[in-house]
């Protein structure tokens, strides 16, 4: 019953597909953050920009330095490396 009813739609379908499908890139929200934030930058910047607690901004300068996006300069210093 459902072949019937909607088969020519799925045909329809299926033959209107572009060939020049470009599939969407993954970002996450550490992009956006990481985007915005200067060389040299702090915990109270990620803190500033991305409205997070200081613990929440402390962890995610901890998974910038583990992903290897930043360096640790000096405590609460972060200097970006991936531009």
């Amino acid at each position: 019953m459902q072949i019937r009813q909607y088969g020519t739609q799925i045909k329809n379908a299926l033959e209107n597909q572009t060939k020049d499908f470009i599939p969407m890139e993954r970002k996450s929200r550490y992009d956006d953050i990481y985007a915005k934030l200067p060389e040299t930058f702090t915990t109270n910047d990620v803190m500033s920009i991305y409205g997070v607690s200081i613990k929440a901004a402390s962890e995610h300068c901890r998974r910038f330095v583990k992903r290897g996006f930043a360096k640790k300069i000096k405590y609460k210093t972060y200097q970006k490396v991936v531009k």
